[in-house]
């Protein structure tokens, strides 16, 4: 469904304070070994199954109280295609993305806060020897775009429940190949609890969408479709360091198209994030 995506495994993406960095190491391990055609598995197709390793950096810097500069780095550890006979691996940066937040309303008294902020995606290029291979094994799409999110929270103090609702929309431009990634909408919806002293529960429901691939201006009907996400999540804090672990099962999955395509099974990730007040 796309080698991007927005963090999972911790809901710390609100504003932070003046001359303060926050960052957050995001691996993510995704596998898949199905076929779907629409929302019924299919038989296999010529990919027996494929995986991914991904490694994100993500750094916050707020300039004042309500506004933060940010930067975020991805590089695919490996992306793997295996064809029974023979299989196919990459490796390499994939994207940096330049932005900012800017928060709208935070309420104290009531424990609210909105935010929102848009980036800039900058795509490395990838190595010669992926030059003839699959777009969607190289670790970049080597496609500029832009992303918007938004993010919403709410504290409930008498039973000390955390709700948030995260959204994000990717945009991508034609790259050097007039492919075109489909824009891409991810929509989250956490609840987190403590469990006892740093130790959180966290529950997060994702709908994944992405609109049709496109190449030289024309629709590629057997591309995009959406997922529905429920990732179950541990979180531990101990001051302004943490560490969380989530699983993400796709629960319903739609593919758009005629033919069949290969299907996420799950993902497994594992977050580590601090702050630091300079």
């Amino acid at each position: 469904m796309g080698s991007s995506m927005p963090l999972s495994g911790t809901t710390d993406l609100g504003m932070i304070q003046k001359n303060f960095i926050r960052g957050f190491i995001n691996y993510r391990y995704s596998y898949g070994n199905e076929y779907y055609r629409h929302d019924m598995k299919a038989p296999q197709g010529v990919v027996s199954y494929f995986r991914s390793n991904i490694t994100n950096l993500t750094i916050n810097y707020g300039l004042d109280n309500q506004f933060l500069v940010e930067a975020e780095f991805a590089y695919f550890i490996e992306k793997y295609e295996n064809y029974t006979l023979f299989d196919q691996t990459t490796s390499g940066l994939s994207n940096l993305n330049l932005g900012a937040r800017y928060n709208l309303l935070y309420d104290r008294n009531e424990n609210f806060e909105v935010t929102i902020g848009g980036l800039i995606r900058i795509p490395f290029p990838n190595k010669q020897e992926y030059e003839e291979l699959n777009i969607h094994l190289k670790p970049s799409s080597e496609s500029y775009g832009f992303i918007f999110n938004s993010f919403i929270k709410k504290q409930i103090q008498e039973i000390d429940l955390y709700l948030f609702l995260v959204n994000r929309f990717e945009f991508n431009f034609n790259n050097r190949f007039k492919f075109r990634y489909g824009n891409t909408y991810y929509n989250s919806f956490f609840a987190l609890k403590k469990i006892t002293g740093g130790l959180n529960g966290v529950l997060e429901l994702r709908n994944e969408i992405r609109q049709k691939d496109r190449f030289e201006d024309e629709v590629i009907c057997d591309s995009g479709g959406f997922l529905f996400i429920i990732s179950p999540q541990l979180s531990y804090t101990i001051g302004n360091l943490g560490i969380s672990v989530a699983f993400d099962y796709p629960f319903y999955k739609y593919y758009n198209g005629i033919d069949k395509q290969p299907a996420l099974k799950y993902n497994i990730l594992l977050n580590l994030f601090w702050g630091l007040k300079i």
